[in-house]
């Protein structure tokens, strides 16, 4: 464990502190189950993981609410027009989040990232239910049952 512990309040900014430690100070859930992080972190740290993550699904969503090529076209046909509204929302609010963390990354204090981090924290686990639904229901574009799907060929 690192030599700070949690007791201690004066860890200089920026200086790493270890996952286990860093989650009971902040109280905070286990982000492991949502992020890949090191032994070690810092609010940027956390942060950063968060907006790589959510940066990732305000593409694939931004794909779903205004496709462009064909697997887009394709993921897109799968949904109803009230799950593409619903896909369109998600995206919203992601990107909400998303230009919060790109604002962060700019400037930020560590409090200011904590600040992110526990409204990430809260709408993390919403998030990744709407958008796991949405992922399986496109997953149909590529099983090979689209009228048609038999007669594309390449064009070259």
């Amino acid at each position: 464990m690192n030599r700070y512990c949690l007791k201690h309040k004066g860890v200089p900014k920026g200086m790493k502190v270890a996952y286990a430690a860093f989650c009971t100070q902040h109280s905070l859930p286990d982000l492991r189950a949502w992020l890949v992080l090191e032994d070690e972190v810092t609010e940027s740290t956390v942060r950063s993981a968060f907006h790589e993550k959510l940066a990732s699904f305000c593409e694939f969503l931004s794909h779903l609410v205004w496709p462009e090529g064909i697997n887009a076209l394709a993921e897109a046909s799968e949904l109803t027009e009230k799950e593409r509204e619903h896909a369109h929302l998600l995206y919203d609010k992601c990107m909400l989040i998303e230009k919060d963390c790109l604002l962060a990354e700019i400037v930020s204090t560590p409090a200011e990232d904590m600040v992110l981090i526990k409204q990430l924290c809260a709408e993390w686990p919403s998030i990744v239910h709407d958008l796991r639904e949405i992922v399986i229901k496109t997953k149909g574009a590529y099983r090979g049952h689209r009228q048609g799907a038999g007669d594309l060929s390449y064009l070259g």
